[in-house]
């Protein structure tokens, strides 16, 4: 990954992400997410500074609220045979990540949501976040090597932001102080207007012994009109996308994008 701002302009793009750090936590339910019409199992990494509990703006009837930071809501189910949750969203902006209903906008209060045995817990991630995500395998080291994709969600009137913390995964921090710790990281935002949106990368800490895998998919959700793909841009210059793999829905206000070794 370069140690430039990585990319830029009309549909956009970025991410957050974290991998491999002491005492981050790790997530162990899988997220399940459609891509390309097609349903593939990923695991969404976080940034080191995610916080659990209280931060949470949602409540359920009959199920267990699990917060991953502040950014991903888990509404589990306590009786056997539930296939619903009252949940009840406080005032903010939150996304389904179900595979039924992914994309919609949560409103606030007490949605009634489905959570059929055949599918994973409902998941919701709250809207003005960039998340980073990250195709699963049977090993964790098997999992790293695959490209990394990145989940904005839009917030009205608000930038996105996030934060990606990689290292080598497997290497001992010196003297448990992780300013000596070779690793990436990068802090990201994402805006749009009326003329495009525009994601902005800034290494902090760019270790050259650490190599992330390459940015391969941008999927935007709640982006408010159809971009104009042909005006994207990486580091300023013009880049033609791939048109099979890139494509926004206007009923769900979602943006993909999707090229291999997109951004390496």
């Amino acid at each position: 990954m370069s140690q430039r701002p990585v990319v830029r302009e009309t549909s956009t793009t970025p991410r957050i992400y974290t991998d491999g750090v002491k005492h981050v936590p790790r997530i162990k339910p899988s997220l399940k997410s459609p891509q390309n019409d097609q349903q593939r199992i990923q695991r969404p990494q976080l940034g080191r500074n995610a916080r659990s509990g209280s931060s949470c703006l949602a409540i359920c009837s009959k199920c267990s609220k699990n917060c991953i930071g502040i950014q991903i809501l888990l509404s589990s189910l306590l009786v056997q045979g539930q296939t619903t949750v009252h949940a009840y969203f406080l005032s903010d902006t939150w996304y389904s990540l179900q595979p039924e209903t992914y994309g919609q906008k949560m409103f606030s209060g007490f949605n009634d949501v489905n959570a059929p045995l055949s599918s994973l817990t409902p998941v919701f991630v709250r809207g003005g976040f960039i998340l980073p995500r990250q195709a699963a395998n049977t090993t964790t080291t098997a999992s790293r090597l695959n490209p990394f994709e990145v989940l904005i969600t839009v917030k009205t009137n608000a930038a996105s932001s996030g934060e990606l913390y990689y290292d080598n995964g497997d290497d001992i921090i010196p003297n448990d102080n992780v300013e000596q710790h070779p690793r990436v990281h990068w802090q990201f935002s994402f805006t749009s207007s009326i003329v495009g949106g525009v994601f902005t990368g800034n290494c902090e800490t760019c270790s050259t012994t650490v190599k992330p895998p390459t940015l391969d998919t941008i999927e935007i959700l709640g982006y408010p009109s159809a971009p104009n793909f042909s005006g994207f841009k990486l580091d300023g210059s013009s880049m033609t996308l791939d048109m099979s793999k890139t494509s926004y829905d206007a009923s769900t206000q979602r943006v993909m994008i999707s090229s291999k070794n997109l951004i390496s």
